[in-house]
């Protein structure tokens, strides 16, 4: 565990913007009628968790954008959590989690998206500080992805979390390769450039998202997901399936 004092958990960074009017205001919104400090961090949680949905975006994003923009994925949420907390005047903090990304998300992972994202990725999630305890959450996965999902895919079954407790996304350890603990301040990574993320699978990858939490079919088999995604895929953005076609055949 790190030995950072504690009140480099409160400071504002470039990303973690929580000076910003429009989180204070929202901070202000949610824990007003909150009595203690570990109701106001739950309700936080618990509000990124279900109101940011899941989806992918790039990782250089302050925690205001993610605000506005409503959406993010895990490092996007995490941030955008810390931030809030840190409004709050709660300690937090970052975890993480060097991760083969192919395998942690489980069944939902189409073949046809492995090699669109690397085998050493990361996942990062929150700590939190109550008590004098540094306690883990994670606001990935939203209530709604989770419903749709979760009965056939393990690794978004819904974080429920009271703050007394460590409870991050379910990974099978066997796709964790090293838990690097904790962190007051990520902006360097948010600023590194990613080597295989692009405009074009991000753009892919949400339209997976986006038939996950609009299908109405119940899979009991997840050989079965694929089809019925292009069959959707075709149906609803059929010039950028034809698009995404082609370069699959090509490899781009």
């Amino acid at each position: 565990m790190s030995v950072i004092k504690v009140e480099e958990y409160l400071k504002e960074t470039r990303y973690c913007d929580f000076k910003n009017l429009v989180i204070q205001s929202k901070v202000n919104e949610i824990i007003k009628n909150c009595k203690d400090e570990r109701e106001k961090a739950v309700k936080l949680f618990l509000w990124v968790r279900d109101n940011i949905k899941y989806a992918f975006d790039f990782w250089n994003r302050k925690a205001s954008q993610t605000l506005k923009r409503g959406f993010g994925m895990c490092t996007n949420k995490t941030n955008l959590l810390v931030a809030m907390l840190r409004a709050a005047k709660s300690p937090a903090g970052y975890g993480i989690l060097r991760v083969n990304a192919q395998e942690y998300f489980g069944p939902i992972m189409l073949p046809m998206f492995k090699d669109k994202v690397s085998t050493d990725s990361v996942h990062i999630y929150c700590y939190v500080n109550l008590d004098g305890k540094w306690i883990k959450c994670d606001p990935s996965t939203d209530k709604e992805l989770s419903e749709k999902t979760s009965y056939f895919n393990y690794s978004t079954i819904l974080v429920g979390w009271d703050g007394t407790k460590d409870e991050i996304d379910r990974i099978a350890p066997e796709h964790i390769y090293e838990d690097l603990g904790l962190f007051p301040n990520i902006d360097d990574r948010l600023e590194v450039k990613p080597k295989l993320f692009n405009k074009f699978k991000l753009k892919l990858g949400n339209y997976y998202i986006q038939f996950l939490r609009e299908t109405k079919d119940h899979f009991s088999d997840v050989a079965d997901i694929e089809p019925k995604f292009l069959q959707w895929f075709k149906r609803r953005h059929y010039l950028f399936f034809i698009s995404s076609t082609f370069a699959r055949l090509h490899h781009l």
